[in-house]
């Protein structure tokens, strides 16, 4: 017999006539009894036995609350839940799951809410409710919800030698605009004693928050020519010492003769300038950056695209490759700041190289990220291809020419050389530029219309580079190429052969 109502209420329960029974599952406490009946002679006596209870440990897990998305190394908001219910003594048990299948318990996390901390990788998260009552343990999990972390990129910031010796340059730091003067104003004031050195004690230079000092920064860079150590000495940058051991005058201009001083100097302001750029990560092989959409303080980059019609790539992101030995040395900008001075430095006491690192490999990752980030752009990632880009229908190709060369429409030092002279079905546009920069490659006829472009987003400064350019079934007309880089403009007329040259 059982009732629900402790000592009243029995009834028979069907079919329950053995010795012992089975009660099958028991979801509110019930009473049972048995009653044991003896007949003799016809006549039954009937006994009941003690009573017994069962009381179901009917625990409910409660639910969690906080599935998110958040930015990878960001904290997520703290997980909230409705709390688990039964009829003994609760505890919780959170567990994480890199899969969402196999779940581990994380140490100390024993309340009824959890705050995960800080992520770098998505993770599950469920909560394990146990019951216990009467020595009895009954356990049971809660939703699963998931944080899912993804890669989010500030812009970062950073301006060439070239804009550091411009004195009536304008500048964005990513929320405010600055003179050159103040840009390196504020830059210094992020070293202690607004004074930054350069180098190790010793072999270095000084920088002061002096007018002087900020001046001839301005003054001395851009600077080029040899890669060196520093010579035994600590002077100011406005002092004669320093111009003597580290300057060229050539006319009225007078800069640094070491590139690798020069670079680290910029990097330096860099870094002071918008502090951020120095924990930026640095790995072996190559990343790409995007101008911003909107100018100062966007946090937007420019979504490339490519014109079918044209074959151009509009909006390319720059890439800059950084070698396995400096990411081997220097784990993050700030780690590169410091190669770069105790290179300059000699603090190995090897010349030409600091920590099995070449002083030319320094030199070219310090200008890397100096040319990276100019003017404020976003990091896109690493391994990141150039987007594919093809006209999409066959171009109507004019003239099969020789080469007539023309001014280019601004002054301009570099090799812009189209060959060979005559030639056949394919021509070579051949260049060096002394600066990174896009290469934008484009064939016009004589009425403007374009007939054929190409982008090298890949070009770095000094490289010889030569693009091969098809124009077979070309006849009797004159071309025009041109070459279209971040600062200038150049133009070439490409003239036919004739039909008796043919």
């Amino acid at each position: 017999m059982s009732t629900t109502s402790a000592s009243a209420g029995f009834a028979n329960i069907g079919g329950a006539t053995l010795a012992t029974y089975d009660a099958g599952v028991v979801a509110v406490p019930t009473w049972f009894r048995r009653v044991a009946t003896s007949t003799l002679n016809d006549v039954p006596c009937a006994d009941d036995s003690n009573v017994l209870v069962v009381t179901p440990n009917d625990l409910v897990p409660g639910s969690i609350v906080g599935e998110q998305t958040i930015c990878e190394g960001d904290d997520p908001a703290a997980f909230t839940s409705v709390g688990a219910t039964g009829s003994g003594i609760i505890a919780y048990q959170w567990q994480s799951s890199t899969d969402g299948i196999a779940f581990t318990n994380i140490a100390g996390a024993t309340n009824a809410t959890y705050d995960a901390g800080i992520l770098n990788a998505s993770l599950w998260y469920k909560r394990l409710a146990t019951s216990t009552l009467n020595d009895v343990v009954c356990e049971e999990a809660s939703n699963i919800i998931k944080v899912t972390t993804e890669p989010c990129y500030e812009p970062l910031c950073s301006y060439t030698q070239g804009y550091y010796g411009n004195p009536t340059g304008n500048s964005c730091d990513g929320e405010n605009t600055f003179t050159t003067y103040d840009l390196i104003d504020k830059a210094l004031d992020y070293y202690p004693g607004d004074e930054m050195r350069i180098g190790l004690v010793g072999n270095s230079i000084l920088i002061a928050k002096s007018t002087e000092d900020i001046n001839k920064v301005i003054e001395y860079l851009p600077g080029g020519k040899a890669i060196g150590e520093l010579v035994t000495g600590n002077p100011y940058i406005s002092e004669n010492d320093f111009k003597s051991w580290y300057t060229t005058t050539v006319g009225k201009n007078t800069t640094i003769n070491n590139k690798l001083l020069a670079q680290t100097i910029v990097l330096g302001l860099n870094i002071g300038m918008h502090n951020n750029l120095g924990d930026f990560a640095l790995q072996a092989g190559t990343f790409a950056t995007a101008e911003l959409d909107g100018g100062c303080g966007s946090t937007i980059a420019k979504e490339r695209y490519c014109d079918t019609n044209t074959g151009i790539a509009y909006n390319e992101y720059k890439y800059y490759t950084i070698k396995g030995t400096v990411a081997g040395a220097a784990s993050n900008v700030n780690e590169l700041f410091a190669l770069a001075n105790r290179a300059l430095g000699n603090a190995d006491t090897v010349l030409g190289s600091e920590d099995g690192v070449s002083l030319a490999d320094i030199h070219t990752a310090v200008d890397r990220i100096n040319n990276a980030f100019d003017k404020c752009r976003m990091f896109i990632g690493w391994g990141i291809e150039p987007l594919p880009c093809t006209i999409s229908a066959t171009p109507t190709i004019l003239a099969k020419v020789a080469v007539v060369e023309e001014p280019a429409l601004i002054d301009s030092s570099v090799d812009f050389k189209v060959y060979p002279v005559p030639f056949g079905d394919v021509i070579n546009v051949q260049y060096r530029f002394e600066y990174d920069t896009d290469v934008t490659i484009q064939v016009f006829n004589l009425q403007g219309g374009l007939i054929y472009g190409v982008v090298d987003n890949r070009y770095n400064k000094s490289e010889m580079a030569t693009k091969q350019i098809n124009l077979a079934r070309t006849f009797d007309q004159a071309l025009i190429i041109r070459l279209t880089t971040n600062k200038e403009k150049l133009n070439k007329t490409i003239v036919a052969k004739s039909s008796t040259q043919r």
